[in-house]
């Protein structure tokens, strides 16, 4: 389990937690904390017998936050629960377990979003992963050996790190697996949660980019030319009616 936070006392006990009361036995919790001037440092001391490594410094923000969990975990997989997220029951890391596959390479599960709880299923493995990003991170059990394989995250994005790793083991032929079990929450004031037209048009323009630079081939490349400006518009038109 990597854990990253910056000033997020708020949820940090909650998270934190929910990943000591895990029934299952053989796994490890890294937390990174960017530096915080909360109370997030002592929660986490106060968790330090049930923290296998956390380091407190200023950082990049999440995506380095993240690499840096990355290359101080020693696990065959590994799971992204953020200061904002936890666990739904005591058992579910034996349940993720227990359903996993020999040759998946990313698992993916359902989680819970927000105060109303609304279930984030697993998209197909189509033609809509390379349109939107199948799953919630807070749902994605990685092979660790994937991220020597195919390199860290890419911090040249802020909020969709995770999707152009995910258009990456796809051009790689990574084998995914869709599970449609819930494991998690995930809270609404995330950064990639903010519903606010600028915070969305980010989230595009990520998107967009991370697609470009993932792009398969010729004909997803002149798909996306003509894909965006009406998706753009349609987002838009959406949101201005909402």
């Amino acid at each position: 389990m990597i854990t990253a936070v910056f000033n997020g006392d708020k949820y940090l006990d909650r998270c934190m937690f929910s990943v000591k009361n895990q029934d299952y036995n053989n796994m490890e919790h890294i937390v990174i904390d960017g530096g915080s001037i909360d109370e997030s440092v002592k929660i986490i001391k106060s968790y330090s017998a049930d923290v296998a490594y956390w380091v407190s410094e200023e950082d990049g923000g999440i995506c380095d936050a993240m690499n840096k969990g990355i290359r101080n975990a020693s696990g065959d997989y590994v799971i992204f629960i953020h200061s904002d997220d936890f666990f739904l029951d005591n058992n579910t890391v034996t349940e993720m377990v227990s359903f996993l596959s020999k040759n998946a390479g990313i698992a993916m599960f359902q989680v819970l979003y927000g105060k109303s709880r609304q279930v984030i299923g697993v998209n197909r493995f189509d033609i809509q992963i390379r349109i939107k990003i199948p799953a919630c991170h807070q749902g994605m059990l990685f092979d660790r050996s994937l991220f020597t394989k195919l390199g860290e995250y890419n911090c040249h994005f802020n909020i969709c790190m995770d999707y152009e790793f995910i258009l990456r083991a796809l051009n790689n032929k990574v084998v995914f697996q869709k599970i449609n079990y819930p494991v998690s929450y995930m809270d609404d004031g995330g950064l990639s949660s903010r519903r606010d037209w600028k915070s969305l048009k980010a989230r595009f323009l990520e998107e967009k980019e991370a697609q470009h630079i993932q792009s398969p081939n010729f004909f997803f490349s002149v798909f996306y030319v003509f894909y965006w400006p009406s998706y753009m518009l349609y987002r838009k038109v959406k949101f201005l009616l909402t």
